[in-house]
C-alpha cells in the first residue's frame, strides 16, 4: 500500500513539473510575442531597438531620451509602438549669440595738392556687437535673427585726394574754353563728344586700374588709341579727371566714371557728355 501511495505522489510531482515546464514555456513564447522592433532616430544617429512597451513615450523614457518643448519628434508620446516602426526626434535649441562685427569704412574724396587717387588719411574699419537669436536643429545653424547692435568703435573714413582744385574763371579765348553750362576751362587742348557709362568704387575696393591706382571718384577708363592714359580731363557734369584706366568694352569715343557709389552710377546712366582735354 506505501508503494502504491509513493508511486501515485511521484506520478503527481512529474505531472506537475511536466505543467510547469509547458507553463514557463508559453510563458517566454508569449513574452517574446510582445517585443517590438523599432528603429529611432535621434540627433542624426539611426539605433535599432527592441522594446515591449506600449507608448512612444515610455519608449523615450526606457531610452533616457528627455525632450523638451523646442525638439520635433515624428510621433505625439502617446502613439503605440508597433513593429518595425521608425521614430524621427530632431534637436531644437534655440541661443542668444553675441558676435563682433566690423563696420566698414566710408571713402571721401577731397581736393588737394597731392595727386589724384593719393590717400590722405587710410581707413579704419570700425566695430559693433551684434545679439542673434539663432536656432540649431542637431547641433547645426538654422536660421539666426539680429535682436540688438550696440557700436562699440566709430569707422574712420578714407580721404582720398582728387588733385589739386582747377580755376574756373571767365572766358579767354586763347586759353580756354567755356562749357555746356558756362564754365571757363582753362588749358583745353581738345573737346570730344563721348558715350559716357559709369562704376561704383565702393564695388572694386581691393581692385586696382590699369595705371596701377585705385578705383576712386575723379578716375575715368577710356581708350588709350584715343585718350592716352594720364591725360588731366575735364568731363562736363563729372568734373576734373584722370584718365587711368582701360576696359574691354570702352573703344572708341566711350569713357566710364567711377562714381563713389552703386546709386550714383544708377543715377548717371548712360549719356553723351562733352569731354574737355586738358593741356
Amino acid at each position: 500500500m506505501l508503494k502504491q501511495k509513493t508511486r501515485a505522489f511521484l506520478f503527481i510531482a512529474a505531472l506537475l513539473a511536466v505543467l510547469v515546464m509547458v507553463g514557463n514555456g508559453n510563458v517566454v513564447e508569449a513574452s517574446q510575442s510582445d517585443s517590438k522592433t523599432v528603429t529611432v532616430i535621434y540627433g542624426g544617429a539611426v539605433k535599432s531597438v527592441s522594446t515591449k512597451v506600449s507608448t512612444v513615450g515610455d519608449l523615450l523614457t526606457e531610452m533616457n531620451i528627455l525632450i523638451d518643448d523646442n525638439d520635433k519628434i515624428s510621433h505625439p508620446v502617446n502613439t503605440k509602438v508597433y513593429g518595425n516602426m521608425t521614430i524621427v526626434i530632431k534637436q531644437v535649441d534655440i541661443k542668444e549669440v553675441t558676435k563682433v562685427e566690423a563696420i566698414p569704412f566710408e571713402t571721401i574724396h577731397i581736393a588737394s595738392e597731392a595727386a589724384g587717387g593719393v590717400i590722405l588719411q587710410a581707413g579704419q574699419l570700425g566695430e559693433k556687437k551684434v545679439t542673434y537669436k539663432v536656432t540649431y536643429i542637431d547641433g547645426k545653424e538654422i536660421k539666426s535673427v539680429a535682436l540688438n547692435s550696440l557700436i562699440t568703435k566709430q569707422a574712420i573714413p578714407c580721404k582720398v585726394s582728387c588733385g589739386p582744385k582747377v580755376a574756373v574763371s571767365t572766358p579767354i579765348k586763347s586759353r580756354g574754353k567755356t562749357t555746356s553750362r558756362g564754365q571757363s576751362i582753362r588749358n583745353t587742348k581738345k573737346t570730344i563728344t563721348m558715350v559716357s557709362t559709369a562704376y561704383a568704387a565702393e564695388s572694386f575696393r581691393h581692385s586696382k586700374t590699369a595705371t596701377g591706382t585705385r578705383a576712386v571718384r575723379g578716375v575715368v577708363a577710356v581708350d588709350p588709341k584715343v585718350i592716352p592714359l594720364g591725360t588731366k580731363l575735364y568731363v562736363e557734369g563729372y568734373g576734373y579727371a584722370v584718365a587711368a584706366d582701360t576696359g574691354g568694352a570702352i573703344k572708341g569715343n566711350r569713357i566710364d566714371l567711377v562714381m563713389n557709389t552703386v546709386k550714383e552710377c544708377r543715377k548717371w546712366g548712360r549719356k553723351k557728355v562733352q569731354v574737355h582735354i586738358l593741356n
